[in-house]
């Protein structure tokens, strides 16, 4: 088949970010040093290729034995690249420390999830012998608590008759007025996990400017010198009628596993967790395609993997978007440029919306045929653009809505680097003609509009064209 007629290569990659490959290692040392490294990349009984596997394998092995930290997987390679081995060795090191943290990872799962069903039959069996309510709310915040081994456990219950809610059971607290606090609609940590219904953390609880402060709440949070706080909503069907709570007096990150709720519809290897999906499509040969895509490969071990060569009609499978309707909205911003500190602000939009608010965030690199403007009159207006930022949330309305301020923040936090008009096709509902066109292609299709369409009967709801300038 002549080359020009095959169907060209649309590939798609899944991945996430490993650790970070410098620093953190060190605050977790590990009892290893460069001889540990050095006499294992001899062993006596072992040569060639199985030598250097092994001597790979026996650090991480030991890690894995002891039980130490993630971080403390990057000190056999930075030790090595410090003793400048060879570089087939700190490959092999890297092979080896990457599937030690996969095997890791893997344990540590497993010993979650046995912990977790371990509450779960514990708790069924407590409850089942109790009558009382507050006995049943106590077994409850006393699990959670053990679960998650946090210092402070309690749980808050919307109290309909007063319009507030008010903490029902607290586990470990020794402050009296934190015990006794009442919380107002829509106040504190607890007033953003109901409005959202989603599970919300706050590594430092004092400092977090995503919710409604007031001096009662603040005042109980430093009787009980408390810091980090994860809060999960309890629901009654659709409604969220408490708040369940953990926390600790000092620093500390939720894994995402303890935070996320389960999604049905997401595929198990992708739930509860952040990731990095980099897309590319190529038209030339494999043997190119494989050659670009290498740099990606190398980044980590991926959790998903569709490259591959796939029919035009197939193209779809690049971003894999659902097949069925939901609601959603989304935000978006062109960029002139893409330096370290925009993509820091990027970074910063990601960690806010760890409550899982907003779904995507997404990165578009642009140019190409698209930076080309024809000779004939066309609206795009993106011609000078590099990049296009956009994200989206998911949910009912009160969801979309808290997701949609979180976008919005995103966008003016770029605002430094941005064209100031937003591509067409992902124009958000508070986008006007004015943010997605030039001024000059405005005023021609209003022209278009007051010759065919002078009583506006094509129009969208946002971005919309009229006749008249509105």
């Amino acid at each position: 088949m002549d080359r020009a007629l095959k169907p060209p290569v649309r590939r798609g990659f899944s991945s996430y970010p490993q650790a970070s490959p410098a620093g953190p290692a060190m605050r977790n040392p590990v009892s290893m040093s460069s001889d540990h490294v050095q006499s294992a990349e001899r062993p006596a009984t072992v040569t060639g290729a199985a030598a250097q596997s092994s001597s790979a394998e026996a650090p991480f092995l030991e890690l894995l034995a002891s039980g130490a930290s993630a971080d403390a997987y990057e000190q056999p390679v930075l030790l090595a690249r410090a003793d400048g081995r060879p570089a087939g060795l700190i490959a092999g090191l890297e092979h080896a420390k990457a599937l030690a943290l996969r095997v890791r990872a893997e344990s540590e799962s497993r010993r979650r999830r046995e912990a977790e069903l371990s509450a779960l039959f514990e708790t069924a069996h407590d409850l089942a012998g109790l009558r009382d309510l507050d006995a049943v709310l106590q077994a409850i915040v006393q699990r959670a608590r053990s679960l998650l081994g946090s210092d402070v456990a309690w749980l808050s219950l919307n109290d309909p008759a007063r319009g507030d809610s008010c903490l029902r059971v607290t586990e470990g607290s020794i402050a009296a007025r934190f015990q006794h606090l009442r919380l107002g609609v829509g106040e504190g940590l607890a007033g953003l996990v109901a409005r959202t219904a989603r599970p919300y953390v706050s590594d430092d609880y004092l400092k977090d400017d995503r919710f409604q402060h007031t001096p009662t709440i603040d005042s109980g949070v430093r009787d009980e010198g408390l810091v980090a706080i994860l809060g999960v909503p309890l629901m009654a069907g659709h409604r969220v009628i408490g708040v369940l709570f953990a926390a600790d007096r000092r620093a500390r990150v939720f894994e995402r596993e303890q935070i996320a709720l389960p999604v049905p519809e997401i595929p198990e290897p992708l739930r509860g967790r952040f990731l990095a999906h980099v897309r590319v499509t190529h038209l030339g040969s494999d043997e190119e395609a494989e050659k670009l895509i290498a740099p990606f490969r190398a980044l980590g071990e991926g959790i998903l993997d569709t490259i591959g060569r796939h029919p035009y009609g197939a193209y779809d499978i690049v971003h894999t978007d659902p097949a069925d309707p939901f609601p959603y909205e989304e935000q978006g911003a062109l960029l002139a440029e893409l330096p370290d500190r925009a993509v820091e602000s990027l970074v910063e939009s990601a960690q806010v919306a760890v409550g899982g608010l907003v779904t995507v965030l997404e990165i578009r690199h642009l140019g190409g045929a698209l930076a080309h403007r024809p000779a004939a009159a066309s609206p795009v207006a993106a011609r000078d653009a590099v990049f296009n930022v956009w994200g989206a949330t998911v949910g009912p309305p009160e969801v979309v809505d808290a997701g949609m301020a979180m976008l919005n923040g995103m966008v003016e936090r770029l605002s430094p680097w941005s064209t100031g008009l937003t591509y067409t096709n992902f124009a958000g509902r508070d986008d006007r003609a004015e943010n997605v066109f030039t001024t000059e292609d405005l005023e021609r299709l209003r022209a278009l509009k007051r010759r065919y369409d002078p009583r506006n009967l094509l129009r969208v709801n946002n971005h919309n064209v009229a006749p008249d300038q509105r």
